[in-house]
């Protein structure tokens, strides 16, 4: 079965697949109830000769494909154009996506500058591609800074300003405050045993990796156990 026949559109042996403007209309149809899903063709177009009724006059051969003007409106007369452009043919010519944050609905350049007002920097390209995509415009500690200090510091910079893990430092930042963050990073520290080898300080799972990439018959995680049982590095290697 195909795409159009899953919409409800019948089969027919009217001559339309001759026609010049089939294919934009099958495109349209196409991108509309496969691709988006969300905002869909006006029902008057849903039939054929009434498509191809609207665009007659706007039809010229030299362009390839059917696009919208504003592409967070549904397909319909007045809305769209024909471009030689295949990403306009499914983003518009002009793209203002909005999104509803609590009770307003705001552009993506407005998202993006709430954002900068809290401390978050994420490109305007990458906000507009996630609410194309409706995935959340925030991941969990991704391009996130805080205040740390009199200032805005992303967390990598915190865990070098403090001496302290990143990785353990990220943990504990998803579900504590940064400060509360950082104190239970350094008592997680102070629990670590650490190892000087080769001129490098290094914990027990850095070190394991460290030495399996010298010895590659060893696994790192059957030289941590050897680790654990109290052997020296030198003999881990043995």
């Amino acid at each position: 079965m195909g795409f159009l026949a899953k919409i409800g559109v019948k089969k027919s042996r009217d001559g339309r697949s001759k026609h010049v403007l089939y294919k934009h209309w099958k495109s349209m149809m196409g991108i509309a109830y496969c691709r988006e899903k969300q905002i869909g063709v006006c029902s008057k177009w849903h039939d054929f000769w009434s498509f191809a009724s609207d665009l007659s006059g706007l039809y010229d051969e030299k362009y390839k494909y059917l696009c919208r003007i504003d592409a967070s409106k549904e397909w319909q007369l007045g809305n769209v154009w024909f471009t030689n452009s295949p990403k306009k043919m499914i983003y518009g010519r002009k793209t203002t996506h909005k999104v509803q944050v609590g009770k307003i609905r705001l552009t993506t350049r407005q998202v993006k500058q709430d954002l900068e007002a809290k401390g978050i920097n994420l490109a305007h390209q990458t906000i507009t591609n996630r609410v194309r995509e409706n995935k959340e415009i925030l991941k969990s500690n991704a391009h996130k800074n805080y205040f740390h200090n009199g200032k805005m510091v992303s967390l990598k910079a915190v865990s070098e300003l403090e001496n302290i893990d990143y990785p353990t430092l990220k943990y504990y930042a998803k579900s504590l405050k940064l400060e509360d963050a950082i104190l239970r990073t350094k008592k997680e520290i102070k629990r670590q045993r650490f190892y000087e080898y080769d001129g490098q300080k290094l914990n027990q799972t850095q070190l394991s990796i460290y030495l399996s990439k010298i010895n590659t018959k060893l696994t790192a995680e059957s030289i941590r156990n050897k680790l654990k049982k109290g052997l020296t590095p030198e003999e881990c290697l043995r």
